[in-house]
Order: structure tokens, then sequence, then C-alpha cells
């Protein structure tokens, strides 16, 4: 930025000058040539600021370190917005890291996407969100070790949460078994009562013919 501010002000020594050529040129023709002389003078101040501003002074070390970080800023953008895009409503905004160049630019060299990993009360929640979590994870062409973290205690927490899920179905399944069978035995035992009664045969307390 320094660089820049330089720029800038060498730009805006030569305004003073250039109205006093107008000034002369409408009183007298003869300074024409000066004129001239000055305004070449201008443009060439003109190109070696422009120069100076699109780095062609820099060596050929610098100009390929400048290729280097445009090419690793590419890189960075390209994989923390696969984060977010695929991260969804568990991906938070992306942060940047940056360098300053030998043209005083400054370039992305790094990042990150905060991703939250709810684990709720509900299984098939959790397990839904962690998939999630995870292909936003290894969402970019090349993850990272930090990437590959996350994706694995994502897996985990699915692992833990079907763990869970299989549990509250089995548990399902005894009690339902549990109530077919209690149902089953009244069912036997009602039927039993009814076999009792309609076997049942009083006995005769008065005979008449006696």
């Amino acid at each position: 930025m320094a660089a820049i501010g330089a720029v800038n002000q060498v730009m805006t020594q030569p305004v003073q000058p250039s109205k006093q050529v107008e000034h002369t040129q409408k009183n007298s023709p003869h300074h024409e040539p000066q004129n001239e002389s000055i305004q070449q003078s201008k443009q060439q101040s003109s190109v070696k600021q422009e120069e100076l501003h699109y780095g062609n002074k820099l060596s050929a070390e610098a100009k390929q370190e400048i290729s280097k970080l445009k090419a690793t800023e590419l890189k960075v953008k390209a994989h923390e917005q696969a984060h977010q895009s695929v991260g969804g409503q568990f991906a938070g905004g992306i942060s940047y890291d940056t360098q300053k160049g030998p043209d005083g630019q400054q370039y992305i060299t790094g990042g990150e996407v905060p991703i939250s990993m709810p684990k709720t009360d509900d299984p098939e929640e959790t397990i839904q969100a962690m998939e999630q979590v995870r292909r936003a994870a290894l969402a970019p062409a090349n993850p990272s070790s930090q990437d590959m973290q996350v994706a694995a205690k994502a897996s985990q927490q699915m692992m833990e949460a079907q763990a869970e899920l299989k549990k509250q179905s089995q548990s399902s399944e005894d009690e339902a078994e549990q109530q077919a069978d209690h149902f089953q035995r009244v069912q036997q035992l009602y039927a039993n009562q009814q076999a009792a009664v309609g076997s049942f045969k009083p006995e005769t307390i008065f005979d008449e013919t006696a």
C-alpha cells in the first residue's frame, strides 16, 4: 500500500506546471515548443508510473512468487467455497488468511469454514446432520488433514446414532412382542373361562318325582 501512495503523490506533482503552460500559450504563441516538451515529459513520467503500478520493474523471482500466490489464492477460494456450499445450514462464513506479495498486494494463502456438529436426542436427525457434515468436510478436490479429521468425527457420531437407533428399534420390538404375548395369554385365559362355563352342568337339588 505504501508503494501505491507514493505513486499517487508523484502523479499530482505535474498539475501546477500544466496550468502555467496553458497560461503562457495563450499569451505568447512562441512558447509552443516548450509546451510540447513539457507534454512529452509528462507522458514519459506517466508511462514510468504505469510501469511501476503494474509491477514491470519487479525481478523475475518476485514475479514468479506473485504467480504462485495467485494460484494459491484460487485454490484456497475453491476449497473453502466447496465446504460452505455443501455444508449448508451447518457451515459458517469463510475466513481467509492473507500474505503480502512483492508487489504490495494482499493474497489469500489459507482459510477455514466453521462447521457445527449438532447431536440431537433424535438419532435419525443426528444421522442426517452428520452425513451432511461429512460430505461438507470431503467436498473439496483435495481435503486437508483437518478436513479428514472432521469427516472421521462426523462418521463416528453417525455410528453412535445408528447404534442408538437400533437399540431403540430393538426395544420397541421387544415391547411389541411382550404386548403381543400378553394379549395372547389374555385371550387364552378368556377361552379357558368360556370353555369352563360351557361345560358346567348344575347338580339336581330337588327331585320332584321322588
